[in-house]
């Protein structure tokens, strides 16, 4: 009887860790995105040219006033991010202050990536949520 309960424990033990494996890699996989964009990135007020991220910082190339996020700009994955930490994507102003709270979490560079379409990680996500 004892050996056939440690059996039962182990073999749902097993089974608790590979779903779990399994949910992680589909959450993994599903919030790459394709890292073609160009070096630009449109928005509707013009252009906002990429910076060398090594010697300057992305939020110096945001107007004062802010960019406007057009809503079809965004990925459904990140408008999902967006809606589930309560940030209204039909008004979404993206200011210098934002960036820079960005690029002190993630890095100049990673953050450029994401302003071109990449989506950000759950952990890069929860480190973006203040900035917001």
């Amino acid at each position: 009887m004892l050996k056939t309960f440690i059996l039962v424990g182990l073999a749902f033990m097993l089974g608790a860790a590979l779903a779990s494996g399994y949910v992680w890699h589909m959450v993994q996989t599903e919030l790459k995105t394709d890292d073609a964009a160009d070096d630009s990135i449109q928005v509707e007020s013009g252009q906002v040219q990429q910076t060398d991220t090594q010697h300057g910082s992305v939020a110096e190339t945001i107007p004062e006033e802010g960019i406007p996020v057009p809503t079809d700009s965004l990925t459904e994955t990140q408008k999902s991010l967006l809606d589930t930490v309560g940030v209204d994507t039909d008004s979404f102003v993206l200011t210098p202050e934002m960036v820079q709270c960005a690029e002190d979490a993630l890095g100049s560079e990673r953050v450029l990536e994401i302003m071109k379409g990449a989506t950000p990680s759950m952990l890069e996500a929860m480190k973006l949520t203040p900035c917001l």
